[in-house]
C-alpha cells in the first residue's frame, strides 16, 4: 500500500499523568501544546459522572475549539465478571458516563472489555458471554444517547480480553449496533505482535490511540522511540477520518509526538 491518511486529521493528547491535574489546568496545558482536542479520561478530578465536571466540560468546549471525547473509567470494574453484584456495578458506572459524556457533547466514548478473574479462568466462555451481554446493554444506552462506543484492543497481559482481532472484532459484530465499533490502539496490538493483522482485517474503526514501544511492554513511549512504522500504519488507514489520540507519559513528550505524527499526515 502507498496510500497516506487526509490531510486535516485531529490529533488529540490523553495522559494518566494529568489525572492530578484540575480540569482547568489540563485543558490550558492541552490547549497551550497545539492539540487539536483531548481524550478524557473519566476517574477522580475528571469524573464526569460528577455534575460540576460536566459543566466544566461544557464550557471548555463551548468558549474554545478544543474538541473533546471521553475514555471510561476501568480501575475497578469488570464488564466479564461472573460476580452479579460486581458487573451490574460496571454496568451502571459506565452508562452513567455515556450518558455524561453526551451531555457534554462528546461523540465519542472508549470502553475497556471485561478480562478474565481469578474465578472466570475456569468459566472462560461464561466470562465471554457477560462481557457480550454487557456492550449489548451498554449498546442500547449508546443507541438512546446517541453516541458512539469504541471497543478498544487490549495489550499482552494474560488475563485481558481482546488481544486479537478475531476477539475484538468478533464482539463488535456480535454486539450488532451501529453505535458500536473498535478503538484501535496501535501501541497495545505492537506489544501481542499482531499489530499488521489488526491493520490489514479493521473495520468500523471508530477512534485510534498512538503510543510507541518495542514490541514487549506497554510503555508508552513517544512517537519514533520504539519500533512501530507509523508510515504504514497511516497507509493502511486512508479511509479513517476520526481523531488520532496520542497517549503520552507528559505533555512534552505528547507535543513532540503531536508534530511528527503531523508530519507524516500531509
Amino acid at each position: 500500500m502507498s496510500h497516506s491518511c487526509k490531510q486535516g486529521s485531529d490529533i488529540f493528547y490523553a495522559s494518566f499523568k494529568m489525572l492530578d491535574m484540575e480540569p482547568e489546568e489540563m485543558h490550558l496545558e492541552i490547549c497551550a501544546a497545539g492539540f487539536d482536542g483531548y481524550e478524557i479520561i473519566s476517574k477522580g478530578r475528571h469524573d464526569i459522572s460528577k455534575k460540576d465536571n460536566r459543566k466544566k466540560y461544557k464550557n471548555f468546549k463551548n468558549d474554545t475549539s478544543m474538541k473533546l471525547t471521553v475514555h471510561a473509567p476501568f480501575e475497578g470494574l469488570n464488564l466479564a465478571s461472573l460476580n452479579d453484584d460486581e458487573w451490574d456495578e460496571s454496568i451502571d458506572k459506565i452508562s452513567k458516563c455515556i450518558k455524561g459524556a453526551s451531555e457534554i457533547g462528546s461523540p465519542h466514548i472508549t470502553i475497556h472489555p471485561g478480562f478474565i478473574s481469578k474465578v472466570s479462568e475456569y468459566f472462560p466462555s461464561e466470562a465471554w458471554e457477560k462481557n457480550l451481554e454487557a456492550f449489548k446493554q451498554l449498546a442500547e444506552v449508546a443507541e438512546d444517547y446517541d453516541i458512539k462506543i469504541g471497543i478498544e484492543n487490549m495489550p499482552s497481559m494474560p488475563h485481558l480480553l481482546c488481544k486479537r482481532p478475531s476477539e475484538l472484532l468478533g464482539l463488535v459484530d456480535s454486539v450488532g449496533s451501529d453505535n458500536v465499533g473498535m478503538v484501535l490502539d496501535v501501541g497495545h496490538a505492537n506489544t501481542n505482535g499482531n499489530l499488521d493483522r489488526f491493520l490489514e482485517l479493521s473495520r468500523n474503526i471508530s477512534m485510534v490511540h498512538l503510543h510507541d514501544n518495542q514490541g514487549v511492554h506497554d510503555s508508552h513511549l513517544m512517537i519514533g522511540e520504539g519500533n512501530i512504522d507509523f508510515r504504514k500504519v497511516f497507509s493502511f488507514l486512508e479511509d479513517y477520518n476520526g481523531p488520532f489520540v496520542i497517549e503520552g507519559r507528559n505533555i512534552s513528550e505528547g507535543k513532540s509526538s503531536r508534530i511528527k505524527i503531523a508530519k507524516m499526515l500531509i
